[in-house]
C-alpha cells in the first residue's frame, strides 16, 4: 500500500507490504520504499458492538528509524 505522511516538515510516499494479517484482529506492514532505514508497524483491533455503540480499541507499536542524509550548502 502507499502512504502519504509528513515527516520532519516534509511531505513524503512510502510504500509497505502486508506482512501479517489476521481479519479483523491484527495487521503488520513494513516499509518496502520510502525515507526510512526501517519502518514496521502493528496493529491489533480489538472490540465489539454493543445496543449502541461499536467500541474499537487500537494498540500500535512501531520500529522506525530515519536515514541520514547529508545537507550541503
Amino acid at each position: 500500500m502507499k502512504v502519504t505522511g509528513e515527516y520532519m516538515g516534509k511531505r513524503d510516499d512510502m510504500l509497505l507490504e502486508v506482512v501479517e494479517k489476521e481479519q479483523n484482529r491484527k495487521l503488520v506492514t513494513r516499509q518496502t520504499e520510502g525515507q526510512f532505514k526501517l519502518w514496521e508497524s502493528g496493529h491489533e483491533f480489538q472490540g465489539g458492538p454493543n445496543k449502541i455503540v461499536l467500541l474499537l480499541f487500537i494498540r500500535l507499536n512501531m520500529n522506525y528509524q530515519l536515514l541520514e542524509r547529508l545537507v550541503t550548502s
